[in-house]
């Protein structure tokens, strides 16, 4: 049983944030913030592929890293746009890399698909994805219109 429900507004992405960040351990500070409308103009289908391979990479990572560690997810939205937020903090290991979106999982073969998932489903919304890593953290920005 989870330790937190998150309302969000929109039932996908309530079902991903609770699944996922019911993986958490207690020593990660976790905040979501805003809400989203249920009915959004992106199909389920495509909202899912982005936020839930997202959110899963923001989670491994936190699994990486034993105390500190924070994860934000932010959901705005206006009558022009949907921005999801997410930051999270880095590994020590991951501190280090150059190419921090690579899978750095051994099995090449079957991961690593899930950020080229992530650009081509927010390119085909006319969307907009920004990443960015500062120190050790870690934020992806997805913009999608309505």
């Amino acid at each position: 049983i989870h330790r937190k429900n998150y309302l969000i507004g929109n039932r996908t992405i309530e079902i991903i944030t609770n699944y996922y960040l019911g993986l958490l351990d207690d020593c990660t500070d976790t905040k979501v913030y805003g809400r989203l409308m249920e009915n959004i103009s992106i199909d389920n289908m495509t909202l899912c592929t982005i936020y839930s391979n997202l959110l899963q990479n923001a989670v491994e990572e936190l699994s990486k890293r034993g105390e500190n560690k924070f994860l934000r997810v932010n959901f705005n939205q206006d009558s022009e746009v949907t921005r999801i937020s997410i930051q999270n903090s880095l590994s020590e290991e991951s501190k280090g890399k150059k190419e921090l979106f690579n899978s750095q999982k051994a099995d090449k073969k079957n991961h690593g698909l899930g950020m080229r998932n992530v650009c081509e489903a927010v390119e085909s919304c006319d969307g907009s994805i920004h990443f960015s890593r500062e120190d050790s953290v870690v934020s992806v920005v997805v913009v999608l219109p309505n």
